[in-house]
């Protein structure tokens, strides 16, 4: 079998009840030439299940190994060892669509020499691989919207999109400081280091939500809010300097919005005031009252009130 031209890197933290389905899945398509997937930490088994599958598949799996490094330190130990052009990242507990990689590898041969990620769409699931409902907007209708403002308030989940690997490793692959959205911040960064990301309709891979804590809950950590307001500061500075200062009106509104975002986020999962208060001032810089995200009650709150109160008011309504 001649190898193809992706590497597909699957990070792994106690994943032994899906971690064997996300690999074959990419093993499955015959345009990934190589498969790493890398262990972090994990204590239930899953290392044993990816070393038989290693086993079986000499030629095309590496396994590596790490002490609870994280997700990005993994991502990037299998980035280094990405062999072909093209390189895509899959959890270990989601999986790829039968044929979506090889699909993906003629969209990209369109752009051939030009620094241009496709990405396709996702397909929400549960624990037992069921469709659960897609809290997202579809990507359709998301297709009127500046290239900007896509990228800042809607970039592509990880496994959504196949990269060039030579334009990951451009901006230094992901991120370890971001503690969550992790590949928002490494498509953002992508985008706004040059590199376009083009849509192509199609369901690439399955999103797995299961049981355990949900790592959006985590934005209620002072410390974790504090990582994404970081993040998100970064990203705006990046943007002045390589989409000139001022800011288009479109780029500081979208960047505004999602500071409130993710603010109020902080806020519904338990930070206390002062670790969100950021969020909020920044966003109001940027966009003013256009930067708060809501309905039309809340919008009224957060003037009269300040965001504060009027997330804790709305909760008693």
């Amino acid at each position: 079998m001649t190898a193809g031209p992706v590497t597909v890197v699957v990070p792994n933290r106690n994943g032994v009840a899906f971690v064997e389905e996300a690999v074959g899945s990419a093993l499955a398509d015959p345009a990934v030439g190589r498969v790493v997937a890398v262990d972090d930490g994990s204590t239930d088994g899953s290392l044993r299940v990816l070393d038989a599958l290693a086993e079986r598949n000499p030629d095309r799996l590496r396994v590596l190994r790490q002490a609870g490094g994280g997700a990005c330190v993994a991502r990037n130990a299998g980035l280094a060892l990405a062999e072909g052009p093209l390189v895509k990242f899959l959890d270990g507990d989601d999986a790829l669509e039968p044929g979506a990689v090889s699909r993906q590898v003629e969209q990209m041969a369109a752009f051939a020499g030009q620094a241009v990620s496709v990405y396709g769409d996702v397909r929400w699931v549960n624990e037992r691989g069921e469709p659960l409902p897609d809290p997202s907007p579809p990507a359709a209708s998301l297709s009127d919207l500046p290239e900007a403002v896509r990228m800042i308030e809607h970039p592509p989940l990880t496994a959504a999109p196949l990269h060039r690997a030579e334009d990951v490793r451009l901006v230094d692959g992901f991120d370890p400081r971001v503690p969550r959205g992790q590949e928002h911040d490494l498509h953002l960064r992508m985008w706004l280091a040059g590199v376009r990301f083009e849509h192509r309709p199609g369901v690439v891979y399955s999103y797995r939500q299961h049981g355990g804590g949900r790592i959006s809950d985590a934005d209620g950590q002072a410390a974790v809010a504090r990582g994404r307001y970081e993040a998100l500061s970064r990203h705006v500075a990046t943007a002045r300097k390589t989409l000139g200062e001022p800011l288009a009106p479109e780029v500081a509104a979208a960047f505004g919005r999602q500071f409130w975002r993710v603010g109020r986020r902080c806020l519904q999962t338990g930070a206390p005031a002062a670790a969100a208060a950021p969020f909020f001032h920044a966003a109001k810089e940027l966009a003013g009252d256009g930067a708060i995200v809501g309905g039309r009650a809340y919008r009224a709150l957060c003037r009269v009130v300040g965001p504060t109160l009027a997330e804790r008011l709305g909760r008693r309504g």
